[in-house]
């Protein structure tokens, strides 16, 4: 990073000690990531601190390594989108939400994607926090008193499951394997994310979390959020044992029903006890 932008970017932050103590680690900023550094310290001066400063560097670095214009726009445009969002910069665990973006930039998808080279692997990665950013952005619509009803902790440990299965989605017929994908990764954060879903009580919501984690098609994932909504009335024993009845994946939740006797699918017949 050039000393004349360090100085500019000095002199017009609010903080200015922030910038004086993560200069060893604005070394790393070179090429096009300078300038996206630098707009983002400007653009949410109000809110900088040292872990969005180290958050800053790292988003700063990907974006600058994606060679497509057109996608750096459009991630940075999310990155944007999450900031801008009051909800989310207000919550106690905003720094959750940038460690995994940050996480998931790291992460390689070379072994998960049909990928050619890095640059393409960068593409899907991309994509990736894109429908993150889409979902964590419908948290605008929620009811004020519901929207810090989850652990996000929880939320992306359910996200990280899906994403280290993608490989088991089903794929149909004449189906493009990569769009099928990020396809599934779509009909999670729809689910988990959409008002009338996350807006459930914590206990239905986990058992959401686990279903929707668990379930590889598509159609079945689809078929599943109309039956969230559908029981979301029922006690929360009930929505639990007739929305596993509804999906003919194995889940969690499956397993938890077989064992309290109150599975409607899962009946094994007692063993015998004639040994021969």
């Amino acid at each position: 990073m050039k000393k004349s932008t360090v100085v500019k970017l000095y002199n017009e932050l609010d903080n200015k000690e922030i910038l004086k103590k993560g200069l060893p680690r604005i070394i790393n900023i070179k090429g096009n990531a300078e300038y996206i550094f630098y707009d983002l310290c400007i653009k949410y001066n109000d809110i900088l601190n040292s872990d969005i400063l180290d958050h800053f560097i790292s988003i700063s670095i990907f974006l600058s390594s994606l060679d497509d214009n057109l996608e750096r726009k459009r991630l940075l445009n999310s990155i944007y989108d999450i900031f801008d969002n009051d909800y989310l910069v207000s919550n106690m665990d905003f720094n959750i939400i940038l460690e995994n973006i940050e996480y998931i930039m790291g992460t390689m998808f070379s072994k998960v994607f049909d990928v050619y080279d890095e640059e393409e692997e960068k593409y899907y990665i991309s994509e990736i926090i894109i429908e993150l950013s889409k979902g964590l952005s419908k948290s605008k619509d929620y009811d004020i008193n519901k929207i810090y009803n989850h652990d996000l902790n929880v939320i992306f440990s359910r996200f990280f499951s899906v994403l280290e299965d993608l490989n088991n989605t089903k794929i149909p017929n004449g189906e493009y394997y990569n769009q099928t994908l990020i396809d599934r990764v779509k009909a999670f954060l729809d689910i988990i994310f959409s008002k009338e879903i996350y807006e459930l009580d914590d206990y239905k919501y986990g058992v959401v979390l686990d279903m929707a984690s668990t379930i590889e098609d598509i159609n079945e994932l689809s078929k599943l959020k109309k039956k969230i909504v559908f029981y979301s009335r029922l006690t929360d024993e009930d929505f639990e044992v007739n929305l596993d009845n509804s999906v003919d994946t194995l889940t969690g939740i499956s397993i938890k029903l077989l064992k309290e006797g109150k599975s409607k699918m899962l009946k094994f017949p007692e063993n015998s006890s004639n040994n021969k």
